[in-house]
């Protein structure tokens, strides 16, 4: 195999690690917006008493659910984009390779 098809193999693999890595990412911040979900509707669910108050905690709850997921939505689509235009990189260098 030549060392133009070892580099394209390593740096496909490389690809798929970083992929991996994105996946856990994306798991990570899911669980962090379960427990904030889970927060505010405990928050909520406690009677009426300083009802206000849990208003105001179940909204910047919210909020930083908000910010997370938005967050994490932007820094994945970035990703997936980097990661999509090494793939087609991957795939002209092979294709060139086989000219």
């Amino acid at each position: 195999m030549n060392a133009k098809a070892n580099f394209t193999r390593d740096k496909m693999a490389s690809i798929a690690d970083d992929s991996i890595e994105f996946i856990r990412y994306g798991r990570l911040h899911t669980r962090w917006l379960s427990a904030l979900m889970t927060a505010i509707h405990n928050e909520l669910s406690q009677g009426k008493a300083v009802l206000e108050a849990r208003v105001s905690t179940a909204r910047d709850l919210a909020s930083l659910g908000q910010y997370l997921a938005d967050d994490c939505s932007n820094y994945l689509d970035c990703e997936a984009e980097r990661l999509q235009g090494e793939v087609e990189e991957q795939e002209l260098k092979l294709q060139e390779g086989a000219k």
